[in-house]
């Protein structure tokens, strides 16, 4: 993984094409900057649009909520998830995949669950034919989430149950970290006190160990 700590990217700096710029800003994503991203990637939009090539820019918005998503800006998040799918259309399936998982997170923090589970239905519509293990697990977490905010509690348990099944093995700390969290969460909502304290005694070894601060800010704050 790129080491971006200590630097600031000046405009000078970035590279010129726009595929080398985007990569760069996933890069900066994957290790946990979005703050630096964030600029960087309204700079490559601006390029997009100045150039004529904004209908093929599904990636560059999905990048951009999830940017607005990692810094608690939901409604720009959503504008962005939003904007995605329009541009996304049938020609860039996994970008709206990844949009409707996306937007059905901001749509449960704001409590809009009607919306939600339409989201993720549009997720799992996709996933139909070519079924993912992994991202069925990510749709299965997000219904968990959605079961238990509504006061669902064996359904959400089962959800998490399913999701663990599909990520058991895969070599992805940030979904190992989602299940544990998961997991934890419904076990303190029907009151599973020492279960929800092992769960997150696991996600945190899980995340600290990769290094995924803004999931572990979460679930430092469910310790709390």
């Amino acid at each position: 993984m790129a080491d971006f700590s200590g630097t600031e990217p000046q405009i000078g700096d970035l590279p010129h094409e726009p595929e080398a710029l985007a990569a760069r800003c996933r890069e900066l994503l994957d290790a946990e900057l979005p703050a630096v991203a964030l600029p960087m990637l309204y700079y490559l939009e601006y390029r997009q649009r100045a150039t004529g090539q904004d209908s093929d820019s599904a990636e560059v918005t999905l990048m951009l909520g999830e940017c607005h998503l990692r810094l608690g800006q939901l409604r720009k998040a959503e504008d962005a998830f939003v904007q995605t799918l329009s541009r996304a259309g049938s020609v860039h399936p996994w970008a709206a995949l990844r949009a409707h998982l996306l937007l059905a997170e901001v749509l449960l923090t704001a409590h809009h669950y009607p919306r939600a589970a339409a989201s993720l239905d549009a997720a799992e519509a996709l996933l139909a034919d070519h079924p993912e293990p992994e991202l069925l697990a990510r749709v299965w977490l997000l219904r968990s989430d959605l079961a238990r905010l509504q006061g669902d509690h064996p359904t959400a348990q089962a959800l998490v149950d399913r999701a663990a099944s599909a990520s058991a093995g895969a070599d992805q700390p940030r979904l190992v970290g989602r299940v544990a969290l998961a997991r934890a969460q419904v076990a303190w909502a029907t009151g599973d006190l020492d279960g929800a304290a092992g769960a997150l005694r696991a996600a945190v070894d899980r995340l600290e160990s990769a290094g995924i601060k803004h999931l572990l800010a979460e679930v430092y704050l469910q310790c709390g």
